[in-house]
């Protein structure tokens, strides 16, 4: 497959591992780029030390012992924002990778600047909810644009829209703007299938994004084993949008309108019954204490449902990319 982002990342398939902060890793990262995709190692509280692990984790998985590597590293704007020395984060990742992501901040515009002037060859991913801010970002000169929509697990926009519909006013906004010099634009939420990426190339995108199905995976450093066998048990339904995951971890500087969709479980039935949060705090610090997943957050997107078992990153990419060419030849057949 050929699209704008395999020719500027010189991947061979269009579709991204999402940088799951905490659950991306360099083992994931290397894989999916392995597989022919193009992987992203998730920053969630940074650390020098962290960032550099991760690295050479990917390093040795990847073969490559200096120089730029073939993945990305995401960073969250709003913890950026929260310690002293953010920039050095960013300066000290953006020679390694081909790919700097930003997501959820105060002022991306920020971290996008310091991006840009840690390393002019680094391309910039930037996350979008709305037309408005793709164009936004589009004006800052970045280089990929990810149109994330409501259905997508972990963080987003609360009162976002489905990624059917914000891809076409996406695509349209930048069509009128930027004509043919417009940035790589990626389809993120709910999309756990290689007919869903395809899908994502018909409403306008050059590639997807692959979340969910990536944390049914060996190489996943964020879940246990039980809770990768509950991504498992899910089914379509299995998923809600809820601010109260964040409460009982204490990580609620996400700016104003963001929340996160995860598995439904007791915490989250319980908030909803208008059980005392101190409660609903006490049981869940037992259930992290005992890996009890009944009470544990387990980020997932609305196409949880679709993963059926834990997989090798690198099976799961070559799937997906016979997913997509099987889909797309169906489609071209019925013209």
């Amino acid at each position: 497959m050929r699209t704008p982002l395999t020719n500027l990342l010189k991947c061979r398939i269009p579709l991204f591992g999402a940088s799951m902060a905490g659950c991306a890793g360099g083992a994931l990262a290397a894989a999916v780029s392995k597989a022919g995709g193009f992987g992203f190692i998730g920053i969630a509280m940074p650390s020098n030390e962290y960032i550099d692990a991760q690295l050479d984790i990917a390093r040795k998985a990847l073969g490559v012992e200096s120089g730029r590597l073939p993945i990305g590293m995401g960073f969250l704007g709003w913890w950026l924002e929260s310690v002293a020395d953010g920039e050095t984060y960013i300066q000290r990742a953006a020679p390694q990778v081909q790919v700097v992501w930003l997501s959820f901040g105060r002022d991306l515009r920020k971290w996008y600047d310091v991006a840009r002037a840690a390393d002019a060859s680094v391309k910039i991913a930037v996350v979008v909810n709305t037309a408005a801010e793709a164009l936004t970002a589009a004006s800052w000169g970045a280089d990929i644009l990810i149109a994330q929509g409501v259905e997508a697990g972990g963080h987003g926009a609360a009162k976002g829209v489905p990624t059917i519909s914000l891809l076409p006013v996406v695509f349209a906004a930048l069509q009128a703007k930027y004509a043919t010099s417009r940035p790589v634009l990626l389809a993120a939420g709910g999309i756990s299938t290689g007919a869903q990426a395809a899908a994502a190339l018909a409403l306008g995108a050059d590639g997807a994004v692959i979340g969910t199905r990536l944390l049914a995976t060996p190489e996943c450093i964020g879940y246990s084993d039980a809770q990768k066998n509950a991504i498992v048990a899910a089914d379509e339904s299995s998923t809600a949008r809820t601010m109260v995951f964040d409460e009982v971890r204490g990580t609620t500087g996400w700016p104003e309108g963001i929340d996160g969709r995860g598995l439904c479980n007791k915490t989250y039935y319980d908030d909803v019954a208008g059980r005392p949060f101190a409660e609903i705090k006490a049981d869940f610090d037992v259930a992290l204490k005992n890996g009890d997943v009944s009470r544990m957050v387990t980020w997932s997107g609305t196409s949880v449902g679709s993963v059926s078992s834990v997989k090798p990153a690198e099976v799961v990419i070559r799937e997906l990319e016979d997913e997509m060419i099987s889909s797309i030849r169906r489609i071209h057949d019925l013209i």
